[in-house]
């Protein structure tokens, strides 16, 4: 599957074809939904996007429970002090990419 979606089969030695491919995904992504935004939702997590951009964007209720969010910024950031390892490696060419 890796290999049909970026051409090569592992990300390590790839990181810049990776990044690349998920970029364009994104572009894609945005293009396909200029004409009608209504459609899309994009939530920034980092930011503090949650419960109340999401069940506006369904028209549902807002939940009073703390919205999930696993993979923070900061467990990364400490996971990428490992600068040798692929998670260390290609955290730290996303976030020069935003």
């Amino acid at each position: 599957m890796r290999r049909w979606i970026y051409g090569v089969g592992c990300p390590e030695g790839n990181e810049a074809i990776y990044l690349k491919r998920f970029e364009e995904h994104n572009e894609g992504v945005m293009k396909y939904f200029r004409e009608r935004p209504q459609d899309l939702l994009v939530l920034d997590l980092a930011k503090g996007d949650g419960w109340e951009k999401l069940c506006s964007f369904l028209g549902a209720d807002i939940t009073e429970s703390e919205f999930p969010h696993a993979n923070k910024a900061i467990d990364r950031e400490i996971e990428s002090k490992d600068k040798g390892s692929l998670l260390g490696r290609l955290y730290s060419l996303l976030s020069k990419a935003t």
